[in-house]
């Protein structure tokens, strides 16, 4: 990952670890303003197999039913364990997030926050971050809140940023950057005909590998519900920072 930024995501009971990324050569990327919680499967909310380059920040991790839900290059530990050994997570929050409705529940708006959150006004600055999943105006209040969705947010009244992330114009003023509305260019939604943006012919999306051959996975499972909120948002914010390679 180099200059990738990872931030604002949701990302509730993943099947095969929340926060992951590959060994590489990193450089100038940041993890920061996710919520990762975890209450059914032992896996680990943060792996990372390798350590350099990366800064990981005011993210909200919370895991029911693991002790050591943190792999930092080599080892495993709880998040003290980790704080102590990376010298990361500055501005962490280890509580329940309080969603709005009841974990597991496959509607978006099950993950926004209540009143009340710890998430809310706890994270920090994201550069270029406006809005949130339902594309209302953020940062509200006296800061970012964690997670994909800003409590409180007034609605946007452009209904989304003013220009498309990459400053593309397109036909259909979509802001997509083809002319059919669909996103692509030959009709199917995707780029390689298979159905999917990724080539495998699945929905899982949460890749996020740049052309260092590097790849950073959001949730490992297929997209759906919060695993959507995770790659939706984290999409839009990775073709933000490839504008700035």
């Amino acid at each position: 990952m180099r200059n990738v930024v990872i931030a604002n995501n949701t990302i509730v009971d993943p099947t095969r670890g929340g926060i992951v990324w590959d060994e590489g050569a990193h450089q100038d990327a940041v993890v920061r303003n996710n919520i990762v919680a975890c209450h059914t499967d032992a896996v680990f909310l943060l792996n990372a197999k390798s350590t350099n380059g990366v800064t990981v920040d005011h993210n909200l991790w919370v895991h029911s039913n693991e002790s050591e839900p943190f792999f930092w290059g080599s080892d495993r530990s709880d998040h003290a364990g980790w704080v102590s050994a990376s010298g990361q997570g500055e501005g962490d929050v280890l509580e329940d997030p309080m969603f709005a409705g009841t974990w597991g529940d496959h509607d978006a708006a099950a993950y926004e926050l209540s009143e009340g959150s710890p998430a809310i006004d706890s994270g920090a600055d994201v550069a270029g971050l406006t809005i949130d999943f339902n594309r209302a105006l953020r940062p509200f209040g006296d800061g970012f809140d964690m997670g994909a969705f800003e409590w409180g947010a007034p609605d946007n009244p452009d209904g989304g940023p003013p220009n498309p992330p990459d400053g593309d114009a397109d036909a259909d003023g979509d802001g997509d950057g083809d002319s059919d509305g669909d996103g692509d260019s030959d009709g199917d939604g995707d780029s390689d005909g298979d159905g999917d943006s990724d080539g495998d012919g699945g929905a899982d999306g949460g890749t996020g590998g740049g052309d260092d051959g590097c790849s950073c996975r959001t949730a490992g499972s297929r997209v759906g519900g919060a695993a959507a909120i995770a790659v939706v948002s984290a999409l839009w914010l990775l073709a933000l920072a490839r504008r700035h390679l």
